[in-house]
């Protein structure tokens, strides 16, 4: 199958040969015809190895293209999106909805007592819960949230289409799912979290959003963390200065 193109190009020379026989007879040199022969199969054998390799070369390449992709846009140690991938997926959604696409939600997720779990089980350990916690989260996730590590002990998720009662839901469920997180894993202690909603209703910069979502984030800290708080809309946030 490889060599399938140069037994083409033999078939066919020995072919044209049979056909100058036929048609000069004794004034062909066979000596010369099989040179001929054997240099045009040598000829075309090089060129289709050749081929092979530069075919081989441009697979690397893409593998390779792909690879450094990989590293440039996922987190190294949770292996969801990384700060700078998120913020652009962020932007992107932000701007679809300026042109008209439906509302969207952001959940912006901390992991209560992280700084605790690294000071009392090492940060081996805390590396461990951060890799766990991302697992659990992306289980429960469809395949068009995109979830990054926004930083630290953070996670953002960006929920396209989806509306403020769909993303309580979903936070919800990520509260139940990371419950079943183990520190440590036979350790009796468990992980949770406590997640900001903000829902984009009305065109705005990605600093207002997440800073809506990061308001309600810290008060379901505040209020006594593994909850969930949803953040004041925009309208309502602009109502509040103009009153002060």
């Amino acid at each position: 199958e490889r060599f399938g193109a140069e037994l083409y190009v033999l078939a066919t020379y020995c072919a044209a040969i049979a056909i100058r026989m036929r048609l000069y007879g004794d004034r062909l040199d066979l000596r010369i015809e099989g040179i001929h022969a054997v240099l045009v199969v040598a000829g075309s054998v090089w060129f289709a190895l050749a081929a092979s390799y530069i075919s081989a070369l441009r697979a690397r390449l893409r593998e390779s293209k792909q690879a450094i992709e990989r590293l440039a846009s996922r987190d190294a140690l949770t292996g969801t999106w990384n700060r700078g991938h998120i913020d652009a997926l962020l932007a992107g959604e932000l701007q679809r909805k300026a042109r008209g696409a439906a509302d969207f939600c952001l959940c912006l997720v901390d992991v209560d007592h992280f700084k605790s779990i690294n000071d009392r089980y090492g940060h081996l350990a805390g590396d461990a819960v951060l890799r766990d916690v991302a697992r659990a989260m992306q289980a429960e996730l469809r395949s068009i949230d995109p979830l990054g590590r926004f930083g630290g002990e953070e996670f953002l998720i960006v929920l396209p289409a989806t509306t403020l009662d769909a993303a309580r839901a979903c936070a919800d469920r990520l509260l139940r799912a990371v419950a079943g997180v183990a520190v440590c894993g036979a350790s009796p202690d468990r992980v949770t979290i406590s997640i900001g909603i903000a829902q984009c209703t009305a065109e705005e910069t990605s600093d207002s959003l997440l800073s809506r979502a990061d308001a309600a984030l810290y008060r379901a800290k505040h209020e006594g963390r593994n909850r969930i708080a949803v953040g004041t809309s925009k309208r309502s946030c602009a109502s509040m200065r103009s009153s002060m």
